[in-house]
């Protein structure tokens, strides 16, 4: 599968696009400059308020205000600058720019689990993890930026409908050739491998609110996971499914016991417990800015905030659903399209 990895080494936002204009005369960047609320004047966004070294700074927006804060930070500051939940922000001091429902809820994540096996041959990845074989990965990284730490070793997906009558694929196994806890701790067998298995449209939805109007204060993020059944038996027919796999000839030679979830969880009932006590995130959080042509949505086709003027958002909270997979690169394609529409460049033809 695709990664964003170049010369072994994992590539961000910052890295392919920030990084190689820095030296711009047009562009500064405060790296330690949390923002504290938009500026909002007669519903116009006219600036950012921010803490600089200690103290409160006004910068001045000519044009417009984005905010990429992701799914988290950018409806809380929606929300601290007066654009949320009416009755919230009233509860929590917080003079109303404008009545936008949806800010803050509609929140969403992928979430998974892993189905792993030793291995009885010595060709998994496992022994790179043992303390006696990490320097020497690290240090053929350092001078090379190859070998086993050069690559998250999630390099091989399948896409499944986990039922019959699913109508897309709805479950993203990744196969890994090591067998280790989500954590990053080892388990006793010397070689194993593993399969994660990836919710992909959880119709479970959470929020995220405001613990008050101070800007320094964590919000209030619920993720709600597993809070629709429909999620919880999909991802048991996701567990069932992966270990039907691994009951394949193809492993016969390779096929030691079942570590997790272990045989001795059969049921539905059995594995319903174990995946609400193993359930982990894959870090995709969205939705919480919702775009849409309704009345409702936070933001319209272009990013622009309902009920606010010269402010955009721009980040993984507009998506009004999750894709059908990792969102990095789905993300990234979404601030370029948008991007070229703030700089009024026409669309692509198909």
């Amino acid at each position: 599968m695709d990664q964003t990895i170049h010369e072994g080494r994992r590539e961000s936002s910052a890295t392919a696009y920030l990084h190689p204009v820095r030296h711009r005369s047009n562009l500064t960047v405060h790296a330690t400059c949390p923002t504290r609320r938009v500026v909002m004047e007669s519903n116009r966004a006219t600036g950012i308020d921010c803490l600089l070294r200690g103290r409160e700074v006004r910068f001045h927006a000519d044009r417009e205000v984005i905010l990429c804060a992701g799914a988290i930070n950018s409806p809380k500051l929606l929300m601290l600058s007066g654009l949320g939940p009416a009755e919230h922000l009233r509860q929590r001091g917080i003079p109303v720019a404008a009545d936008l429902g949806q800010v803050g809820q509609n929140l969403q994540d992928h979430v998974d689990v892993a189905v792993m096996v030793s291995c009885t041959q010595p060709v998994s990845m496992t022994p790179a993890l043992r303390w006696q074989n990490k320097g020497l990965v690290g240090l053929r990284w350092l001078l090379t930026r190859s070998g086993a730490a050069s690559t998250n070793h999630f390099e091989a997906a399948g896409y499944v409908r986990s039922a019959p009558d699913s109508a897309r694929a709805d479950i993203q196994y990744v196969f890994i050739p090591v067998l280790v806890m989500p954590d990053g701790s080892p388990l006793p067998e010397p070689h194993g491998y593993q399969a994660t298995a990836m919710l992909m449209h959880p119709a479970s939805r959470g929020s995220v609110d405001l613990a008050g109007s101070d800007p320094e204060a964590a919000p209030v993020v619920r993720f709600n996971y597993l809070g629709d059944d429909r999620d919880v038996a999909t991802l048991i027919n996701g567990i069932t499914h992966l270990r039907e796999i691994f009951a394949q000839a193809a492993f016969d030679a390779y096929r030691g016991r079942e570590v997790v979830p272990g045989a001795a969880l059969a049921t539905d009932s059995d594995l319903e417990t174990f995946l609400r006590t193993n359930l982990r995130s894959t870090h995709h959080p969205c939705g919480t800015c919702r775009m849409g042509s309704d009345a409702d949505a936070v933001v319209d086709g272009q990013a622009r905030v309902q009920g606010a003027d010269a402010l955009r958002v721009i980040d993984a909270s507009i998506m009004p659903t999750l894709t059908s997979g990792n969102i990095n690169a789905p993300v990234i394609m979404l601030a370029e399209k948008l991007a070229d529409a703030i700089l009024g460049k026409e669309s692509l033809t198909a």
